[in-house]
């Protein structure tokens, strides 16, 4: 019986090596499973934790593309700002050089009729002057006829109470025909008056 039951456990324990061994097996197994699986625990701990940083990196990006979007917004409304008043400037521009090329048209008209009223004003003053020229003489010749009348009437009764013929009367100052002095017609006043409307013609 003792051989028997010696035989039977040499047979367990033969049976039994495998056993071992393949626990062993199972058991370096299962380590290296666990380390595998720590290992891919600690991937996926490190995949989440970026994808967790891209999220918040794209959070980030999007404001800023946002941030960015309505930036673009403000410049293009402060550009069509910019547009309108550039415009409006160039309207009053526009005005203003209108305004000024009258206003250089008017200054020209008001320097012509300026120089045309010196003209006619210096006319006028040559005018006057002859006038005046004209008149002096008039009033010389005058001045020497009525100094020539007396000696003519102081003649007279000597020729009568010689037997001659009167001599004939002179004829009157300002009449048609000539004067004695041999100056055409015409009072002072109107010498005046056509010298007067000389100048406002010129």
């Amino acid at each position: 019986d003792c051989e028997e039951l010696r035989e039977s456990l040499r047979k367990l324990a033969a049976e039994h090596v495998p056993l071992e061994r393949a626990q062993l097996a199972a058991s370096e197994a299962a380590k290296h499973e666990r380390r595998e699986c720590t290992r891919l625990r600690a991937e996926l701990e490190e995949e989440q934790r970026c994808a967790e940083r891209a999220a918040q990196e794209a959070t980030v990006l999007r404001n800023e593309v946002d941030e960015a979007s309505g930036r673009t917004l403000e410049l293009e409304a402060e550009v069509k700002r910019e547009a309108d008043f550039n415009a409006s400037l160039e309207e009053q521009a526009a005005a203003a050089c209108a305004e000024w090329n009258r206003s250089r048209a008017a200054v020209s008209l008001a320097r012509k009729r300026l120089e045309d009223r010196g003209a006619q004003l210096s006319s006028l003053r040559t005018a006057m002057h002859q006038y005046h020229t004209k008149v002096s003489q008039r009033l010389s010749t005058l001045e020497r006829s009525l100094q020539e009348v007396p000696a003519a009437s102081q003649g007279e009764p000597a020729d009568l109470s010689q037997g001659t013929q009167p001599a004939a009367p002179m004829p009157a100052m300002g009449v048609a025909g000539r004067s004695p002095s041999g100056m055409e017609d015409g009072t002072p006043t109107q010498d005046a008056d056509a010298a007067a409307g000389a100048g406002a013609a010129a």
